[in-house]
């Protein structure tokens, strides 16, 4: 895998971080800071922030859902039969 500049992998960090809030609140509901409904909302309804922070990444929206997506169900990003090339930087969303 290529070397990600420290600006993406903070990027990255991020859009993990957005993953695991939004399953955190499919899990164990919301919490008093709202982080988790927020999230779970954006991954859901995709809007203009999503874009954004993916864009900031370096990561395909439609990857990030897909992921997300996948989380929910169980199956870990690396063990996808999408895993890629193009999706290699989402192996630190596992």
């Amino acid at each position: 895998m290529e070397a990600i500049a420290p600006e993406i992998s903070l990027w990255l960090a991020v859009v993990a971080q957005l993953i695991e809030d939004a399953l955190d609140f499919q899990r164990l509901g919301p919490d008093r800071h709202g982080y988790r409904e927020e999230a779970h909302l954006e991954l859901n309804r995709p809007g203009p922030m999503l874009q954004r922070l993916c864009g900031l990444a370096g990561v395909d929206r439609d990857t990030v859902l897909a992921a997300y997506q996948r989380r929910l169900k169980g199956y870990a990003v690396a063990k996808s039969p999408t895993f890629g090339p193009e999706t290699a930087r989402l192996g630190l969303l596992r």
